[in-house]
């Protein structure tokens, strides 16, 4: 995000400049304090942030805002960055190819400290992020939809009245959905027709991937792999895997495996957290309570690993339905975000938008 590209200066006061390594953890106390004054918790670690700055020219689409007195927010002397100037907000967008279909994936996140809002630091942010996804376009060719999104947390009104204003529309939203360990957690209910057991490694990978392929084929991210590819990505890849917290149904007496519940313990940000990965139920089988079995089988065995707490994600796609389950388990929404887009090239543009 070029500070030089021609479009209107930042507001009176403020200075902006592309990111550094010695920002990190400014950034990071900006992240916090914008999150705690949005959902009251402190979520960001400096991984989060550390990580995606070791992408090849992060810095180039960065944007840091500063007072240009150096006043330090509020908030204390975290947010000061070098020089003694207090960082005031941060903006990052990216553009990326699919190699594979040619489409052009743009995304703006930003971040202005609350005392900092009112000042036309975000509008500053915004324009130069359409201004760069315009061209980000143009130098894309083909007929394929372009559009810039953001995400929105459920508590950020003044960011959502800026982004409206500015033409974008809410596209997806996404529960963050929690349920505390203090108290046992009820036990699931045994059925004669399918019996939960734990996943053994080796023994049933196949059968987890057929059923986790045919679980997620109706959902609309769900890219079909080669066994080969899900094992990869499932148990050799995937950091701190525990097979031991990986859960079946299948069908008595012929074991069928008709329901996959993969989990883990311990988050990045909590480590007393036990995380539902995945889970999904062959179509032929749903709506008989097999979910909710493998749901609750895992808190038993998140409860028994002195685990405090569960937590998983879910999108809009199923969001009623989804929701209603893991209510009926015993979770709760934690927090709700929003996905807006603002299209620049509608579909089938003959040319760069």
């Amino acid at each position: 995000m070029d500070a030089s590209r021609e479009g209107p200066g930042p507001p009176a006061g403020v200075a902006v400049r592309r990111a550094r390594w010695d920002d990190l953890d400014a950034v990071l106390a900006l992240y916090n304090a914008c999150s705690l004054d949005r959902i009251g918790a402190a979520i960001w670690q400096r991984d989060d942030i550390h990580h995606r700055w070791l992408e090849p020219d992060r810095f180039e689409d960065t944007l840091v805002a500063e007072w240009t007195d150096g006043t330090v927010a509020d908030g204390g002397a975290a947010l000061v960055a070098d020089g003694g100037a207090a960082v005031i907000g941060y903006a990052e967008f990216s553009a990326d190819v699919d190699p594979w279909t040619g489409e052009l994936d743009l995304y703006l996140d930003a971040r202005v400290h609350p005392s900092a809002t009112g000042r036309g630091i975000g509008t500053f942010f915004l324009r130069r992020s359409i201004a760069r996804a315009l061209a980000a376009a143009d130098e894309v060719p083909g007929e394929h939809r372009v559009a810039l999104r953001t995400s929105l947390p459920d508590a950020d009104d003044r960011g959502r009245a800026l982004f409206q204003r500015t033409g974008f529309r809410p596209v997806r939203h996404f529960l963050d959905m929690r349920l505390d360990l203090d108290d046992p957690p009820p036990p699931p209910e045994v059925r004669s027709s399918v019996r939960i057991r734990r996943f053994v490694l080796g023994e049933d990978d196949e059968a987890v991937w057929h059923a986790y392929e045919a679980g997620f084929a109706d959902h609309w991210a769900h890219e079909p792999q080669s066994f080969e590819d899900w094992r990869y990505i499932a148990i050799e890849h995937e950091e701190h895997v525990d097979p031991t917290l990986w859960f079946l149904a299948e069908t008595v007496p012929d074991g069928e495996v008709v329901g996959v519940c993969l989990t883990r313990a311990g988050m990045p940000d909590d480590p007393e957290m036990g995380y539902i990965r995945d889970l999904a139920v062959v179509p032929a089988w749903r709506r008989r309570g097999i979910a909710t079995r493998l749901l609750r089988t895992a808190f038993s065995a998140f409860a028994a690993r002195g685990l405090r707490r569960v937590g998983l994600e879910i999108d809009d796609v199923t969001l009623d339905g989804a929701a209603q389950l893991y209510q009926r388990a015993g979770m709760r929404i934690a927090r709700r975000t929003d996905v807006y887009e603002l299209e620049l090239r509608p579909e089938g543009s003959p040319g760069p938008g």
